[in-house]
């Protein structure tokens, strides 16, 4: 965020020096903290014993599902429970295309048969 925030401030700074605008409209931004380094990414199990073994507020066990990465096994148990449940059988498809290729949900629904390659 803090790149998005450099480039903006320095583009209006150039558009003042150079007369364009009276003065940058970007001079009062607030300055954005970075994060920081992310969590690692946990399986169920591992989420499960940290909040079992307590002293973790409520937001932050809430919080630590952020970082859930499913195994293969719990991707194979989502997708049937989908399967199950679909009221229609593209829902399955839906669900398995990002689940096994990493597409998120816009690039699926922009996929069109040409451009699937089955080679």
């Amino acid at each position: 965020m803090s790149k998005e925030r450099d480039t903006l401030v320095r583009f209006f700074g150039w558009a003042a020096a150079s007369g364009y605008v009276q003065c940058s409209p970007a001079a009062s931004l607030t300055k954005v903290k970075g994060s920081g380094d992310l969590p690692p990414f946990r399986t169920r199990p591992e989420i499960e014993a940290l909040i079992a073994r307590g002293g973790l507020g409520r937001k932050e066990a809430w919080s630590l599902w952020d970082t859930l990465y499913l195994s293969p096994e719990d991707i194979a148990g989502v997708l049937a429970l989908v399967r199950s449940r679909a009221r229609r059988e593209v829902s399955f498809l839906l669900h398995a295309l990002p689940a096994y290729t990493g597409m998120r949900r816009g690039e699926v629904m922009r996929l069109r048969w040409a451009d699937v390659e089955f080679d």
